[in-house]
């Protein structure tokens, strides 16, 4: 094997390892998701059986919160897929 071949078998791996990376970090990102959803769950069923101002109040602003993080997260892990097609691109179907 001459230099070329070797840099551009080197390049190949590099590529698939960063692919793989980025496989993950999405995979996580969406395990963060459904969490935030089973939180946000689980502050709405307890609104409802709330008999104090304080608790309803903390539980109000954890909801508001709860809901800014699940919008932003869902930003985050979607623009995640275009960075994964991109990755994708100069790749030989053999690798």
């Amino acid at each position: 094997m001459n230099e070329t071949d070797l840099n551009s078998d080197l390049a190949q791996r590099e590529r698939i390892r960063y692919q793989w990376m980025l496989s993950r970090i999405q995979g996580f990102k969406s395990l963060v998701l459904a969490i935030l959803v089973a939180m946000m769950g689980y502050v709405a069923n307890n609104i409802g059986s709330v008999d104090s101002y304080s608790v309803l109040a903390l539980l109000s602003v954890s909801a508001i919160l709860l809901l800014v993080t699940l919008v932003l997260g869902a930003l985050d892990a979607g623009g995640a897929v275009f960075y994964n097609e991109e990755s994708q691109n100069g790749l030989s179907k053999g690798w």
